[in-house]
């Protein structure tokens, strides 16, 4: 496939947002959270114990398993939408290089929480997905630094302010937009720049 624009797509801990106004509900990610909680507290209440007794050590294992086939299915399906949606727009998905976030969290620059590493992972194995089912259709994948994308006005590259509800809102022009969109569009942005490809967003 030959792409005639960028698709950005921004990943949050509740959905994927693209540059063009769609959005995917992601529910996954805060369920696995529950069950590595569930999980941790499960440690807490046997500290000294838990790894002795076999029926503890099952159960934490077993909600681990639990954790990890909720996110590789819910990747998986949510990978597969986005590409044939960017395959039908005839668009190049761009989405975040996530080598900063890997190099931090690897040096201890990250807080060492579950939800915290257990997004990370998450976060890369959706790009994983991605990646690998747009090989299958032919559609081309870039990696853009995520930096300010979340802040920053598209085009006139101004600071935006958080008016609440995950809105911003911009200065100088008094655009108000959604936080997830702002995100993707920018990466969009970003990627039509280093390929010279257009950028077409939902207004387009």
């Amino acid at each position: 496939m030959k792409p005639e624009g960028t698709l950005g797509v921004d990943v949050n801990y509740t959905n994927i947002t693209m540059s063009d106004g769609t959005r995917l509900e992601l529910d996954a990610f805060k369920r696995a959270h529950g069950l590595k909680i569930e999980a941790e507290r499960i440690q807490k209440r046997h500290r000294k114990s838990w790894r002795y007794i076999r029926a503890i050590r099952g159960r934490i294992k077993a909600l681990g398993a639990r954790t990890r086939n909720i996110i590789t299915d819910a990747c998986r399906k949510a990978g597969l939408e986005v590409v044939r949606h960017a395959y039908e727009a005839r668009r190049a998905v761009v989405l975040e290089d996530l080598t900063g976030l890997k190099e931090a969290n690897r040096k201890g620059r990250m807080a060492r929480t579950w939800r915290t590493r257990l997004t990370l992972w998450a976060y890369r194995e959706l790009q994983k997905w991605i990646e690998w089912k747009a090989r299958l259709y032919g559609v081309p994948v870039f990696k853009v630094s995520p930096r300010g994308t979340s802040s920053t006005r598209p085009n006139c590259g101004s600071r935006l302010r958080s008016i609440g509800s995950r809105r911003l809102k911009c200065p100088n022009c008094g655009l108000e937009e959604d936080r997830d969109l702002i995100a993707a569009i920018n990466l969009g942005m970003r990627g039509a720049q280093a390929t010279q490809m257009p950028m077409r967003t939902r207004e387009q």
